[in-house]
């Protein structure tokens, strides 16, 4: 055992040494090595004080009071011995405040939907993202106050709610209380199928490592198959549309297990329940008749834009002498409706990544409440990925070569480039008003959800990095942005603007825009 002689604080602080260290079997003088170690470990301690103290004014005055007063608790407790529980609030606690507080007022307010179409063509971040696919997702079933009087919408909206309330409370009581309830007959399977399609989808490669995300579908399918009356097993479909919505929702830290869970289901169950006619029943059989009107405007988009890409197809069924009997209207049809059936089928799931696929889904559900949109988008989404795989198409010398294509290379699309492919086509072209979104005009001084979107943004930012950390960076991350969505809307309006221009001089101010925006030239209106 070290042993060491007594001295008093003045010569301890003078000195700096101990006179005399024993050891039992030999005796060893520190004097020479000591006072360097001394030296090191108040440099250390110094160092990790100051960040320390950095890391603490880099936090917003809020997040400072909380830090002051979890210290303050933690010293009561080891003082007077009595352990208090914490009453600090932690980040997603606010997160998780923010988010229901949004979600009432969007829900109690009909005309705050509309402030998701200024996202339309444009990714949502994340808790935007969750706000309104939640948002989406539970309320599908309320009426437009436009067709019916306000008591009539209030006398339907609280039993609404109180019927997703009921649902919502038999789903976590029995999650707790009777877990052998919440799973179906077929468990076994739906927990062998999960793991299956998890495990090659191009879209569940960022999950399929993530045992809760994983868990938590099994879950949510088993409840799901164990409502069923005619107890037939589940479609691939079906499996495949819980996989955005689970990786969405997870995301969201706040939410307990039984939260996540029981709003996945919600949100799942809303989701099938509102899918377009096409594809209400289209996951119980194997019949592709149903997307025909999808596809004839898929083949009419294609003529349009890019006719060389239907000219290729054509010409490489020809050569390989594709009977016609087989063919509905024409070849070219015929071979879209028999390579990208599932595109439509699985909303997208089995051909684009997850950010990609993401993407799609935000302007799917915020335009949810458009009558008969999903008719104009849908076939809008899969004229893109064909328009932007032209490179790989145009290469092809048989069908066989052209399906693989089609069913490989969806991966490799970025979305970026279906927000150029939307800006140039469908959104600005005078020739086709397919896909432009009116915005309905509100009496912002009447509405408590004017700027809604821009304080959820600004709030998620501030508890997220604090009020000056990485402020920069995402000012110049948001003006990136803004240059970017500029730059394409401009390139429409370039493409759109006088069928006299030559495609060279159409270039030549592609070449001296993306110049301007480089040198970080100011957003002038002219670049609007």
């Amino acid at each position: 055992m070290l042993k060491v002689s007594q001295q008093s604080r003045g010569d301890f602080e003078n000195n700096r040494q101990f006179q005399v260290i024993s050891y039992p079997h030999e005796n060893v003088s520190l004097n020479s090595i000591f006072p360097q170690g001394w030296d090191r470990l108040s440099i250390a301690i110094n160092a990790a004080n100051e960040e320390k103290i950095r890391q603490f004014i880099d936090l917003s005055t809020s997040e400072q009071h909380c830090v002051l007063a979890e210290i303050t608790r933690q010293w009561k407790t080891i003082f007077t011995g009595q352990s208090s529980p914490s009453q600090i609030s932690t980040k997603h606690d606010y997160l998780n405040k923010i988010s229901n507080d949004m979600i009432t007022l969007l829900r109690n307010w009909s005309n705050g939907k509309s402030k998701f179409y200024a996202f339309f063509n444009r990714p949502l971040n994340q808790p935007i993202r969750s706000i309104s696919w939640h948002l989406y997702l539970s309320n599908a079933n309320l009426i437009e106050l436009s067709i019916i009087r306000l008591f009539s919408y209030l006398l339907w909206n609280l039993i609404e709610k109180w019927c997703l309330f009921l649902d919502s409370e038999k789903f976590r009581d029995d999650l707790s209380n009777h877990p052998q309830s919440v799973l179906s007959p077929m468990d076994m399977e739906i927990h062998d199928k999960c793991e299956y399609f998890i495990s090659f989808l191009p879209c569940a490669s960022q999950i399929r490592n993530s045992l809760q995300i994983v868990q938590a579908m099994k879950t949510i399918l088993s409840y799901y198959r164990s409502q069923f009356i005619d107890q037939r097993n589940l479609t691939q479909a079906e499996y495949y549309y819980l996989i955005p919505i689970v990786n969405v929702q997870q995301t969201d830290l706040s939410k307990s297990l039984e939260t996540f869970l029981s709003d996945s289901h919600e949100m799942y169950q809303t989701f099938i329940d509102t899918l377009p006619k096409p594809l209400k029943y289209i996951h119980l059989n194997n019949s592709i008749e149903t997307f025909d009107l999808w596809f004839e405007k898929v083949e009419y988009h294609l003529n349009r834009i890019d006719p060389f890409i239907c000219n290729h197809i054509q010409t490489v069924l020809q050569d390989d002498l594709v009977p016609h009997s087989q063919c509905m209207k024409n070849d070219v049809l015929y071979f879209l409706r028999k390579s990208c059936s599932s595109w439509f089928h699985y909303m997208f799931i089995n051909c684009l990544t997850m950010d990609t696929l993401l993407f799609v889904w935000d302007q799917y559900l915020i335009t949810k409440d458009l009558p008969n949109f999903h008719d104009e988008l849908l076939p809008a989404v899969t004229t893109t990925i064909v328009l932007i795989l032209k490179d790989f198409i145009v290469e092809c010398k048989k069908a066989s070569e052209i399906g693989r294509i089609l069913k490989t290379k969806p991966v490799l699309i970025e979305t970026h480039q279906f927000q150029s492919i939307f800006s140039r086509f469908f959104l600005v072209n005078s020739l086709s008003k397919t896909i432009v979104i009116h915005q309905t005009q509100i009496n912002q001084s009447a509405n408590p959800v004017h700027d809604l979107l821009t304080r959820i943004t600004k709030t998620v930012n501030l508890v997220t990095h604090g009020e000056e950390t990485k402020r920069a960076e995402l000012d110049r991350q948001t003006t990136s942005t803004i240059r970017t969505y500029r730059f394409d809307l401009m390139m429409s309006k370039l493409h759109c603007s006088s069928s006299k221009e030559s495609e060279l001089q159409i270039a030549i101010k592609r070449v001296q825009t993306r110049y301007l925006l480089n040198q970080n030239a100011p957003l002038s209106s002219d670049l609007c």
